[in-house]
């Protein structure tokens, strides 16, 4: 597909979504690739250098697409309150960057959209390719996963328990926790 329909149908999803979420539904929008999209919406600017990326419209729209996921309450019909939620799910190829590479401006964009959207995310879930390459699923890296609205979400009765287990798991190794959280013996 084009990188110009590839935008095309994203906004047209997008819109949709919140369309839905105006009619007080909860919407989830699951979209693989997040980097697919950065880089069609890099392309549709011709923006495929380092510095033409991080200057892009593209950056602004990715972090616009991010910032709705969850911050979207949606108004309901003639401005009612009965907006419902969207909740935006996404897959991002994140990869080392090459120091002198990065210099030299030589960086293909699509490695930075992680650094772009980041800030942007209330959560994230990191998966964990050893984990993976010895087939133990669900290959999620705890240690590196977070929340900013855990806080804000749960009590806080509910809360330190789960902060002094997550304190006891991060001195483990990724195979430790992996055995706990699942209850697995390896």
């Amino acid at each position: 597909m084009a990188a110009e329909q590839t935008v095309r149908v994203a906004n047209l999803v997008l819109e949709c979504a919140r369309r839905q979420t105006e009619l007080g539904r909860h919407v989830l929008l699951a979209v693989d690739s997040l980097t697919g999209l950065w880089g069609a919406l890099l392309e549709t600017e011709q923006a495929d250098a380092q510095r033409e990326a991080d200057r892009s419209e593209a950056r602004q729209r990715i972090i616009e697409w991010m910032q709705r996921a969850g911050n979207f309450g949606g108004e309901g019909l003639l401005g009612g309150g009965l907006g419902g939620s969207l909740t935006i799910i996404g897959t991002v190829w994140s990869t080392a960057i090459d120091d002198e590479a990065e210099e030299e401006g030589e960086v293909h964009p699509h490695l930075r959209l992680l650094e772009h959207v980041l800030n942007e995310t209330s959560w994230r879930v990191a998966l964990s390719g050893r984990l993976a390459r010895v087939r133990l699923y669900p290959a999620i890296d705890t240690v590196r996963c977070l929340s900013r609205d855990e806080a804000r979400l749960l009590a806080p009765e509910a809360l330190e328990p789960i902060l002094e287990r997550r304190a006891q798991l991060a001195g483990l190794s990724l195979m430790e926790r992996w055995r706990i959280l699942l209850g697995v013996e390896l």
